[in-house]
């Protein structure tokens, strides 16, 4: 047997929660199955031109990709005889960060080749500057050290010297098993933890060179632009443009399930309050792309869907977010198309037919 529709107090009826989920869903299989073509033909990719390939895309992050790839703070591999980095460095072992670090000051800093390093730091490769920029030793010779990590180095005559490799404190070692001096446990942790943020602080250095900074922003540019694009047409084609032309403001979803629009008050719902019913989702979605960050794109997405489901759950009247920002409710069809007939006017206006004419017989 048929589900029997609840009925608003203004007398229409109120479409089935589920039935409104099944139809969003069918919206939004349509709106991912365009926007999944757009950035096919718009993104770089292949060997056909694109939006992005127009716009240089595919240069800027080989660019981007040769920096970081000869800079010693990548994992790399060879593909189609190209060097390209793979993934940052991960690793337990705080040699392999060190290691890391040191080729970036000592070797991607005397790199004289501009098209990976178009402005070397040549006074970054000295065991002076890296011992006091980025083991933390003092400046001066005379100063007392002070670091739980790292010693100054030591000419031949024993004295302080910047100019050669630091050393680990001898407090850090512990007896091996065999009476060899091995680091202590808590002193691996340590380690690991200072070169991993030294290491860090290496990656924001190149990051945030001029010759990186422009390739990287003109990718984002075309990236946002490309999305934005591809988000957007589906949003507005399926949950704007439908609508807009259709009698009872619904999509396409809406009308495979037999759904339409009403006003809240069983009113016909203006053509043109499509536009704010739109909002939400096109705000969220763009808020989304604009974060840049799955965990706080998936958030926004997230919290907008909540606050849509719990107003649809808890309302007597099933609206959900972008119900109030229309003044809308989602009804059966029928009851939709029906408030768009001229005599339902007329009726609303003037009461039904023959209720005046009897007035004027009393």
């Amino acid at each position: 047997m048929a589900r029997e529709d609840d009925y608003a107090e203004e007398g229409y009826p109120l479409a089935p929660l589920l039935t409104r989920i099944s139809a969003a869903a069918l919206d939004a299989v349509f709106a991912f199955a365009l926007f999944f073509l757009l950035a096919f033909f718009l993104y770089p990719h292949g060997g056909f031109l694109t939006l992005g390939k127009a716009m240089g895309m595919e240069e800027d992050w080989a660019t981007i990709e040769r920096y970081l790839a000869a800079s010693g703070l990548m994992e790399t591999e060879e593909v189609d005889g190209e060097i390209v980095p793979t993934q940052d460095i991960v690793s337990d072992d705080w040699e392999d960060y060190e290691r890391s670090i040191r080729s970036y000051y000592f070797d991607y800093q005397l790199l004289e080749d501009p098209v990976r390093n178009p402005n070397p730091h040549p006074e970054w490769a000295t065991e002076r500057w890296y011992n006091v920029n980025v083991l933390g030793l003092p400046e001066s010779e005379s100063a007392v050290n002070e670091s739980p990590l790292f010693s100054f180095g030591r000419d031949e005559e024993g004295n302080t010297d910047l100019d050669v490799p630091a050393e680990l404190r001898a407090s850090l070692f512990e007896e091996g098993e065999e009476g060899e001096p091995v680091l202590g446990k808590g002193a691996e942790q340590d380690l690991l933890s200072f070169f991993r943020e030294q290491y860090r602080i290496a990656q924001d250095r190149i990051v945030a060179e001029e010759f990186y900074q422009e390739p990287y922003g003109r990718y984002e540019t075309g990236h946002f632009l490309t999305l934005g694009i591809a988000i957007s047409v589906p949003v507005l084609l399926f949950y704007l443009a439908v609508p807009l032309v259709s009698r009872n403001g619904a999509t396409f979803g809406k009308m495979i399930f037999r759904l339409g629009l009403l006003r809240y008050d069983g009113m016909p719902l203006p053509r043109l309050l499509a536009v704010p019913r739109v909002i939400p989702l096109l705000f969220s979605l763009l808020g989304a792309l604009l974060a840049n960050e799955v965990i706080v794109s998936g958030s926004i997405l997230l919290l907008v869907f909540l606050i849509s489901l719990t107003t649809g759950l808890l309302t007597p009247k099933r609206r959900a977010l972008h119900d109030y920002c229309a003044m809308s409710v989602v009804t059966r069809a029928w009851a939709s198309e029906r408030a768009h007939e001229p005599d339902f006017l007329d009726i609303v206006r003037n009461g039904p037919p023959g209720e005046g004419k009897a007035e004027d017989g009393r």
